[in-house]
């Protein structure tokens, strides 16, 4: 804002990236974050969530993971990405091919994740680059608590392949947590 002789502090800079955000202007959303970037201003909480958002509408993957390491880390915003960015970041690393990424960010804090995101990142990993990620999204949805559904089960037991010992113990989880499954979940197992 140089023309009207006014200085962007953090508010301002908040304040016009949700409003060309809410305009879907995201050249200018880009444009400013590059402008508060090279004058030293570090993004407010609420401007990362702008800025992550603003990555995952244009599909920018490696921008989308900067944006949510900043929001996951930052002091007061510990824990604050909405569940709902979670899962979108979940769907374009997917969509990218580049779910190892995702997971990497998401193991890297606490994250609110659905179990449909949850299933999305198991189908991810049955690609034949991506079976050595199952058991680390295992891993993460029992840390965060989430969900398992029968599909869940479906894609873990697929993951597991001949080892019987792992499909023995996930097929007791199953039956502990009273999770329903239909027959196209047991048609996976046989």
């Amino acid at each position: 804002m140089p023309a009207l002789n006014i200085s962007m502090d953090e508010r301002s800079y908040d304040i016009l990236l949700s409003m060309h955000f809410a305009t879907r202007n995201f050249k200018e959303v880009e444009s400013l974050s590059r402008d508060m970037i090279s004058k030293g201003q570090a993004p407010s909480v609420a401007a990362s969530l702008v800025l992550l958002k603003t990555a995952l509408r244009t599909g920018n993957l490696q921008e989308a993971i900067v944006q949510h390491k900043a929001v996951a880390s930052s002091p007061s915003g510990r824990g604050t990405t909405p569940q709902h960015l979670s899962a979108q970041l979940v769907e374009l690393g997917c969509r990218e091919h580049d779910a190892s990424s995702v997971l990497a960010v998401l193991e890297e804090g606490d994250v609110q994740l659905t179990t449909d995101a949850l299933n999305s990142l198991l189908a991810e990993a049955e690609r034949p680059d991506g079976p050595e990620i199952s058991a680390r999204i295992a891993a993460l949805a029992r840390r965060c608590n989430v969900a398992l559904n029968g599909r869940s089960f479906q894609l873990l037991i697929k993951a597991a392949g001949k080892d019987r010992e792992q499909i023995s113990e996930l097929l007791d989880e199953l039956v502990k947590k009273k999770v329903e499954w239909g027959s196209e979940d047991r048609k996976s197992v046989v």
